[in-house]
């Protein structure tokens, strides 16, 4: 039985992912990425507040006001057995956060390496993992090869996502409106 690389994870052609802003009394504290990559705003939603249940968010005010990040498909990044013999580098969700972040206030420099992350049966679960300067294919196979990065080794393949805009999302009204169109600060 193959141990690595043998499922073709379906990469949609268009889809998006979610930032909250967060409040520490009544001062913004910050920007959370949740790294799930999304193509029904309605599940992403619900499964939105559901996280906001959890504990690590006592203490934090969420406001409704939300942004969805959209990309789209660039292109598919072949995945190799050897990718995943020697990380050297812790990369935790911290870390993930906080490169996310950053390249939300100028999303037109960056694309995103979107990675198969895990499974439910066979649907691949696709994460958004490291924003990546446009065309710097070099810094992505540093990346694969160096971190540790949760991949599901079965998949033969991630994915590079282009951003398209930046749009407000209302969590409780579930509502879209207006784009960020310089980033976010």
């Amino acid at each position: 039985m193959k141990k690595y690389c043998y499922i073709t994870p379906d990469f949609p052609e268009a889809a998006f992912f979610l930032a909250l802003f967060f409040y520490k009394g009544d001062e913004i504290a910050g920007l959370i990425v949740l790294p799930k990559l999304y193509t029904d705003h309605t599940l992403m939603a619900a499964e939105v507040k559901q996280a906001l249940k959890n504990s690590a968010f006592q203490g934090t005010s969420i406001p409704p006001e939300a942004v969805l990040a959209f990309v789209t498909l660039k292109e598919r990044y072949p995945l190799h057995k050897d990718d995943w013999l020697k990380p050297s580098v812790h990369y935790d969700i911290t870390d993930k956060n906080q490169l996310l972040s950053r390249s939300l206030a100028s999303p037109e420099e960056y694309d995103y390496l979107i990675v198969p992350s895990f499974a439910d049966g066979k649907k691949l679960h696709l994460q958004v993992s490291f924003p990546v300067k446009k065309d710097d294919r070099q810094s992505i196979g540093r990346f694969i090869k160096t971190t540790d990065e949760e991949v599901d080794r079965r998949a033969d393949s991630a994915a590079i996502y282009s951003s398209q805009k930046m749009m407000r999302f209302n969590l409780e009204t579930m509502e879209i409106s207006e784009p960020y169109s310089d980033g976010i600060n």
